[in-house]
């Protein structure tokens, strides 16, 4: 089957790759004409998905990565100021997540892609869906005949307004606020030994973790420190914070490296007395910040005639599950395996796109339950006694293992 996908990125290359491999004739259509290095920074997946794509040859072991075996819930003393112990959080293996440089993991997948099938600087400015085949339509003036198109487009895809054109985005109401330290820079670890350390402020909480460094190094000195924070943002001041370094109006997210610093400034203040110093020191310190809104939508359907939808291009998340990378692989992985012999593709395609709703379901609601307790009702952790603050701890992970101070 001759397979179109539309956008070249984590969810685009691995779907393409494992399609490929499966005997399909693939083309990957990429809008921009660079390498796609710097849109992001560190992520986490739960390590179950890093697994399964370790299994299916989508990775392999030399891809560096940090498990977080341990993580560390702190917030500002009250008084001195200083962090203040919460408890540790662990659990179940397949609950810890894997951290990994998203350039790594992206130059990875590309690898899984032969470059005769990757068209970069190719945008797909139209399509044309059918039920037995999909042109898309590139720019300028080119188009190319698919028996199905897959798009892996992102968050804003033009496959899900066909799709569904009633499937909105639906902003948050929050920001997160990003960063990244070369560890050399570091006067201390912030992390005092643990893999992952959380902080929690009234109305949002953080996240602070390393990642593999330039030349894929996992080396201590050697690896990139980032942190994040999440922070309330009403939906008429949005516009204000989403100015570039060169005052120029953003849609969704501003690049790594060009916060305008008056914004910058402005996210400062409101963290100044949120955060214990040392953490603060860190955001204070980092030349190099981004910011992202963050949206939510899930279409009615993942599939109409030869033309379907894989990672954000579907459902979209607020991202309190570590679902980014994990819903584009389990898009990816599952249509492969859909796909795979069966001569009846429209069935096929209805019944995969079924089950990719029902798990889209069961993630929005763990994503909003997420949000809820991380950010909108997070209490004001500085002021609750310790006996209070125990007892949040156990009601916000219920089912996994505490190590909580002694009251």
């Amino acid at each position: 089957m001759r397979v179109g996908v539309a956008g070249g990125s984590v969810a685009g290359c691995a779907t393409a790759a494992l399609l490929h491999r499966a005997g399909h004739d693939v083309a990957v259509f990429e809008r921009s004409g660079s390498a796609l290095v710097s849109r992001g920074a560190g992520i986490g997946t739960p390590t179950a998905v890093w697994q399964d794509m370790m299994a299916r040859g989508l990775i392999d072991s030399a891809l560096p990565c940090f498990r977080a075996d341990s993580a560390r819930y702190v917030t500002r003393g009250s008084g001195t100021g200083q962090p203040r112990w919460l408890g540790d959080i662990g659990g179940d293996i397949q609950l810890r997540p894997t951290l990994v440089n998203w350039a790594h993991l992206y130059q990875w997948l590309r690898r899984g892609v032969p470059d005769e099938l990757y068209h970069g600087a190719s945008a797909v400015e139209r399509i044309e869906a059918r039920p037995h085949g999909t042109t898309l339509h590139l720019g300028p003036g080119g188009s190319v005949d698919f028996d199905l198109v897959v798009c892996a487009d992102g968050y804003r895809s033009i496959g899900r307004r066909l799709i569904d054109p009633d499937a909105t985005l639906r902003y948050r109401g929050i920001v997160t606020w990003r960063g990244l330290l070369h560890e050399s820079e570091l006067r201390a670890d912030p992390l005092d030994g643990c893999d992952l350390l959380r902080v929690g402020y009234k109305g949002g909480h953080g996240v602070l973790y390393y990642i593999p460094g330039s030349g894929q190094s996992t080396e201590p000195g050697k690896r990139l420190l980032t942190w994040g924070y999440y922070l309330q943002v009403p939906e008429g001041a949005l516009s204000a914070v989403l100015v570039d370094d060169q005052e120029r109006q953003q849609s969704s997210s501003v690049p790594f490296g060009k916060v305008h610093p008056q914004v910058k400034a402005g996210f400062e203040a409101r963290l100044a007395d949120l955060l214990p110093p040392v953490l603060f020191e860190l955001a204070q310190q980092s030349s190099k910040s981004a910011i992202s809104a963050l949206y939510s939508v899930v279409p009615r359907s993942y599939a109409r005639d030869r033309l379907c939808l894989v990672g954000d291009a579907g459902a979209v998340f607020p991202p309190f599950t570590g679902s980014g990378v994990l819903k584009a692989v389990a898009n990816a992985t599952s249509l492969a395996d859909a796909l795979a012999g069966v001569p009846a593709v429209d069935e096929a395609l209805r019944r995969w796109s079924q089950a990719q709703l029902e798990v889209a379901a069961e993630l929005m609601q763990f994503a909003e339950y997420g949000e809820r307790s991380q950010v909108f009702d997070m209490p004001d952790l500085a002021a609750m006694p310790p006996t209070a603050t125990n007892d949040w701890m156990s009601a916000a992970y219920p089912g996994l293992v505490l190590t909580l101070p002694d009251v």
